[in-house]
């Protein structure tokens, strides 16, 4: 099925799920500002007992049962908000009453993170994401110190659910490794042994020195159910929708969008 979406904005924006957030942290007041009320100290690390990881494996499972149930996410009911023109097609005041409407494409992370923003900012939002499910697939996710102070900037309640979930890394040896024997070729470059160092370096230090909180790691499916929880309104994500393509409707006219509903259906089990 094929639905055209005629959304009339003054300005419209489509972001993909490519898209990320990064500050230049150490160029502005409040970083400035932070580093010198900084408490220069490491952070405690959580013993790694039988309970924690218990704890961190309840945790993946309830995420994953989350998106299996598509938590937080909806499909199309026909009276939805992107169906409906602005009142004109001229150039509009937006504020709280008229916000600026925004198409999310693609509702992964960095889609949520996008989505999360704009609203934010007081933005309405809309994310269409192909499939039908949050599938629990991919492994943890290292959350460097600037991204999660960029997630304290977008959401703060985010950003505290991403720390408490997260089990701290920055305080270890971190760096790359190789993954296989490196042989030396006409007597160039150096011989590798799997497992060798490649290159170390320290994500704790800088850190501190800059009042920012240490390095994360944290499951793909809990990150995306903190931020459909916390991040963006309930139904904020239209699941089974597939954006096929947009067309620009003139300056300050917004833009209309195709969309395919639903993408695929999966089979049922007789």
């Amino acid at each position: 099925m094929t639905v055209f979406l005629h959304i009339t904005v003054t300005w419209t924006l489509l972001l993909t799920s490519t898209a990320a957030f990064t500050a230049p942290f150490s160029a502005t007041p409040f970083a400035r500002t932070r580093l010198h009320a900084a408490i220069m100290e490491a952070p405690v690390r959580t013993p790694e007992t039988s309970d924690r990881v218990q704890q961190v494996r309840e945790r993946f499972q309830q995420a994953a049962a989350d998106a299996a149930a598509a938590k937080g996410c909806s499909l199309d009911t026909g009276d939805e908000w992107w169906r409906t023109p602005a009142a004109n097609d001229q150039y509009r005041d937006i504020d709280s009453d008229a916000p600026l409407r925004v198409i999310v494409a693609g509702g992964g992370v960095a889609g949520l993170v996008t989505a999360a923003a704009c609203h934010s900012k007081g933005m309405q939002v809309a994310i269409f994401e192909q499939a039908s499910q949050y599938a629990p697939y991919g492994g943890p996710i290292q959350i460097q110190s600037n991204a999660l102070r960029a997630l304290e900037r977008i959401n703060p309640k985010v950003y505290e659910e991403i720390r408490a979930a997260g089990t701290v890394t920055a305080d270890r040896v971190s760096g790359l490794k190789i993954g296989y024997k490196k042989g030396v070729f006409a007597g160039l470059g150096k011989q590798y042994e799997k497992g060798d160092w490649l290159v170390r370096f320290d994500t704790l230090k800088p850190a501190l020195q800059a009042g920012l909180p240490a390095t994360v790691v944290v499951d793909r499916p809990v990150i995306q159910q903190i931020l459909l929880n916390h991040g963006i309104p309930e139904g904020t994500v239209r699941i089974k929708s597939r954006i096929a393509s947009y067309e620009e409707l003139g300056e300050g006219k917004g833009i209309k969008v195709c969309f395919l509903a639903p993408v695929f259906q999966y089979p049922t089990s007789s």
